[in-house]
């Protein structure tokens, strides 16, 4: 699952790099799926999802064949398999390279739910716990906090089986991802990792793609 991780977080990071307007939704599922084979995975652990503009408030949209437009945000929803282990990853970024001031607002209080859904876990914590932590940030932002989401578990499937009303135990896969969707105004953000539950905290698998704005920006605009 580490190797994993790092491999379909690089192959995440190539998608985003190759963002231009004009540019086909298949073109950055192409640019990841290219990466994850050439270092061994053996093929994608489910259909990518690379939703642009209004594609993006459909969940589970696998057609890809949508060509990105200046002011769009993507959302990609793609990992790898390995040996039938499944990573789930999540990155949503502007085609352009520059957020608005909406979806930057939506796109920093989905962050940092992730970030504090993830800070919190540690074996013996309930699931409960941790999302109230998200709730009270989507809340104190405006947003609904109906999708302050703490994910599920990730191993031999993207969604995996296990006890939902269990506290967090060491060796668990999860994968987080809080959700701000905006139908009206074509924005949908989620940002996801695929995480351990280790004996004292959490580990990201993939951070080896970019989530903190500057660093993600500036990928699109390298």
């Amino acid at each position: 699952l580490r190797y994993n991780g790092r491999i379909s977080a690089e192959a995440m990071r190539r998608a985003i790099q190759v963002s231009a307007p004009g540019r086909f939704e298949y073109e950055h599922e192409a640019e990841a799926t290219h990466w994850m084979l050439k270092h061994g995975l053996q093929g994608p652990g489910y259909p990518a999802i690379v939703a642009s503009g209004p594609n993006g408030n459909q969940w589970h949209y696998e057609s890809n064949g949508r060509q990105t437009q200046a002011g769009d945000l993507i959302v990609m929803d793609y990992g790898g398999s390995l040996d039938y282990l499944t990573i789930d990853i999540t990155r949503t970024w502007p085609v352009s390279g520059r957020f608005t001031d909406a979806q930057r607002k939506a796109y920093d209080a989905t962050l940092e739910a992730q970030k504090a859904i993830i800070a919190a876990i540690r074996p013996g914590v309930t699931r409960d716990t941790v999302r109230r932590i998200a709730e009270d940030i989507f809340t104190n932002g405006g947003f609904n906090p109906a999708y302050a989401y703490i994910g599920h578990y990730v191993g031999l499937s993207v969604h995996d089986v296990g006890d939902w009303n269990a506290p967090f135990e060491a060796g668990m896969g999860m994968a987080v991802e809080p959700i701000i969707g905006l139908p009206g105004q074509q924005v949908h953000i989620r940002v996801e990792d695929t995480i351990l539950v280790t004996p004292t905290g959490a580990e990201v698998l993939t951070s080896a793609v970019p989530k903190e704005v500057d660093e993600l920006l500036a990928l699109i605009n390298e």
